[in-house]
């Protein structure tokens, strides 16, 4: 099976503003798969709607840039934030993207 991106657990749903700020980075897993598989995120980018506006700010690595959190911290309740173009390398060396992960902020 094909590894899913997630943040502090999540692929989608909800998520509490300040729990979200608080994270550091997004990893990919296999789920319910019985050996333990790793990946790698090598790049995406964090995007959201303000005002009308879409704003999109990438990463190269697997970590939560600066300003990446400038961009979360304007985030208010009800809007939603989409880590998109999600890229991880597996074991074999082989890069796949990995499909968006999709938060609603509580």
């Amino acid at each position: 099976p094909p590894p899913v991106a997630k943040i502090d657990g999540k692929s989608s749903g909800a998520i509490a503003r300040a729990r979200l700020m608080a994270q550091a980075l997004i990893y990919a897993e296999l789920e319910d798969f019985l050996f333990d598989i790793h990946w790698d995120v090598t790049t995406f980018s964090v995007e959201i709607t303000d005002r009308g506006f879409t704003s999109s700010v990438p990463s190269n690595s697997y970590r939560i840039t600066k300003a990446q959190k400038n961009l979360m911290s304007k985030l208010k309740r009800d809007s939603r934030v989409a880590f998109t173009d999600i890229k991880a390398v597996g074991p074999d060396g082989r890069q796949i993207s990995l499909p968006a992960i999709l938060l609603k902020i509580e």
